[in-house]
């Protein structure tokens, strides 16, 4: 867990978690280095997004004994008569006591709310209900018509929400344990927004990034003319080193400071 240094907030406790996500179908067989032709960024995406789910299933079954060990370390913000077999069930009333939410980068596909329009990808709300049938499961979605189910969420009706980075502005449910951002927020300031909407009653919440740290450099025929151009008589030796990933990472900053490109930009490929 890592915590800001000036930060106001005990009760909330703030984890990254690195996830790797395998490329080897998508890669070139004889040069592991490249990617196929004919793969594209929603490949890559389909890739990673199946990497972050299976982390966040996994993730999803630890959270309550996280919480636990958080109540021990930091008993001023305990929850009280907390049992981690029982975090995601219901009472007596069939209220759930205990509830988080997920945020998604977009409404629809891959890393989305729901499923996109041609039912080619699945959002995050039905591949989490396929696959944890322990979970009461709603959705948001932000924008000029906004939609779901934040009545069913705030009267405690359902434990977890999978939304859009919209949800939660105005709310001030008390009872949110977890945060979980799909990707890393835009800004700071937009995740501590978000992370800030858990442990509003005083009490241990954890909130949790997915981070994929994987980049990739997509090489036009523009791009190598203009890394051949810099590197002058270099040229034969030093092409051949950026295509097999041996010196990529120092040409890229190199190719990034003369040309005045921003680094994410560049798309460096996994050794």
């Amino acid at each position: 867990f890592v915590r800001p240094e000036n930060d106001t907030r005990p009760e909330l406790a703030y984890r990254v978690i690195e996830v790797k996500a395998d490329f080897d179908s998508l890669k070139e067989s004889e040069q592991p280095y490249l990617l196929k032709a004919g793969v594209d960024e929603w490949d890559m995406k389909d890739v990673i997004a199946k990497a972050k789910i299976e982390e966040m299933s996994l993730l999803l079954d630890s959270i309550p004994s996280q919480l636990e060990e958080k109540n021990i370390h930091n008993s001023k913000c305990a929850l009280e008569n907390f049992e981690k077999e029982c975090f995601y069930t219901s009472d007596e009333e069939n209220k759930y006591p205990y509830a988080g939410i997920i945020f998604c980068p977009h409404a629809k596909g891959t890393f989305g709310v729901n499923n996109n329009d041609w039912g080619t990808r699945e959002g995050i709300s039905a591949v989490l209900r396929s696959k944890k049938d322990y979970l009461q499961i709603g959705t948001f979605v932000g924008g000029d018509q906004p939609s779901g189910h934040m009545s069913s969420f705030n009267n405690n009706d359902i434990n977890v929400m999978v939304a859009t980075k919209a949800f939660g502005m105005g709310i001030d449910k008390p009872n949110i344990r977890f945060t979980i951002n799909i990707n890393h927020p835009s800004s700071i300031e937009s995740y501590v927004q978000e992370a800030g909407r858990g442990g509003r009653d005083k009490k241990n919440a954890i909130s949790y990034i997915l981070y994929e740290p994987t980049e990739y450099i997509h090489l036009t025929i523009d791009k190598i003319n203009d890394i051949r151009f810099y590197m002058g008589k270099d040229d034969p030796v030093g092409l051949k080193n950026i295509m097999t990933g041996i010196f990529c990472p120092m040409i890229s900053l190199t190719f990034v400071r003369q040309k005045g490109l921003r680094m994410n930009k560049l798309k460096r490929l996994p050794k």
